[in-house]
């Protein structure tokens, strides 16, 4: 059932009710969990338990009405008390570790729910580090995160491209509902960050900020969260987190395997470029993690990864645009540069005129595809 610690105080059931109270940690808001499974990166994992072995071993008096203390191992941000809240035991509490002292925040939780409380089920995730995993809750929901390590309470701690509005650009309009406003993923940087602002970020060490409750690592945000909120299984990721976890430079990601962006397109005997040295080769095989590729100056074969890899393409090449804000428009390639290609429209019409598009294709983006 998961119950991870209980103390039991008292027999007298009928003058007793069940509470959730909220832990936290240094005073950081918490939202309230009952009967469903959540996580939020400001909670100290670990803080219920101190929580109830405290009151294991100052509630015996019967003045404070404590029947039974314990938490969830899936559930964490709360404990649960069956208790007859009175002035002793509200004063126990706010001396409590974890809890929210001065400011207790506790909700009677209704007979009918015990049941569902008491009977959740644990998550089957077995996520390792290393793996892709998308998130599957709050505001994250559907983005895609590394996980970076296991926690011992049913969770993770992962890494994941932050959802930050510094200012008012993420304000929404008088008929939309704040909260089906998320801020586009993007790196966090502190100078984007306004001076008016009244979160500043604080530099914890090179390339480490805490900005509010958040911290920041090479621009990616750390956070945890519970088996609950995860889903695994991923195939492949957007090229616009592809590029901002390339771009981090964070030392875990470096190592990291990463599944094939949705917008690349390769097929077996296609002619691609190996990066860094720009060795032309023929892919012999598509895989999940990259591509086996035959060095065409006779090396052999060799694996590699989808950072490493681009179209091999040639002034006259007839290409498609597959991602950016030139999608869907074709033409022929006039100018290959270092990380770019120069794409002159196809013409449909009797306008003199071409329209010119320069397409990046670094870390390997197939922006354009041969046809």
């Amino acid at each position: 059932m998961g119950l991870a610690t209980q103390a039991a105080i008292g027999d007298d059931r009928e003058t007793h009710r069940l509470f959730a109270l909220a832990c936290s940690l240094s005073g950081i808001s918490l939202p309230l969990f009952t009967t469903t499974a959540h996580t939020d990166s400001c909670t100290q994992h670990g803080i219920e338990q101190e929580a109830v072995f405290h009151l294991l071993h100052t509630a015996t008096n019967p003045r404070y009405q404590l029947r039974s203390a314990f938490t969830r191992g899936s559930i964490h941000g709360h404990i649960y008390l069956e208790a007859s809240m009175n002035s002793s035991l509200v004063d126990l509490l706010k001396r409590t570790p974890g809890t929210r002292c001065q400011n207790l925040q506790y909700t009677h939780i209704p007979r009918e729910e015990w049941k569902n409380l008491l009977t959740i089920r644990d998550s089957d995730a077995t996520p390792i580090i290393g793996e892709w995993v998308l998130i599957s809750r709050g505001l994250y929901k559907g983005d895609l995160a590394f996980v970076s390590s296991m926690q011992d309470w049913q969770g993770v701690s992962v890494l994941l491209v932050p959802r930050i509005a510094y200012s008012d650009d993420c304000q929404p309009s008088s008929k939309r509902k704040k909260s089906a406003i998320r801020p586009a993923p993007r790196l966090f940087d502190p100078i984007m960050v306004p001076n008016y602002s009244r979160i500043q970020p604080v530099w914890l060490s090179e390339h480490i900020y805490q900005f509010g409750p958040l911290r920041l690592e090479n621009g990616l945000l750390r956070r945890s969260f519970d088996f609950h909120s995860i889903s695994q299984g991923v195939l492949h990721m957007p090229s616009e987190v592809f590029f901002a976890f390339h771009e981090s430079k964070h030392s875990e990601v470096l190592t990291a395997k990463f599944p094939c962006p949705l917008e690349f397109e390769f097929e077996a005997n296609e002619l691609v470029m190996v990066l860094p040295t720009d060795k032309p080769g023929r892919i012999m095989a598509v895989q999940q993690y990259g591509l086996e590729v035959e060095l065409l100056n006779g090396e052999g074969n060799v694996h590699v990864s989808w950072a490493n890899v681009r179209k091999h393409m040639v002034q006259g090449d007839c290409v498609e645009i597959l991602s950016g804000s030139h999608q869907g428009h074709q033409g022929f390639i006039t100018a290959v540069q270092e990380s770019s290609v120069t794409v002159t429209e196809f013409k449909r019409t009797l306008d003199p005129t071409s329209r010119t598009m320069k397409v990046d294709f670094s870390f390997g983006h197939p922006a354009c595809t041969l046809y």
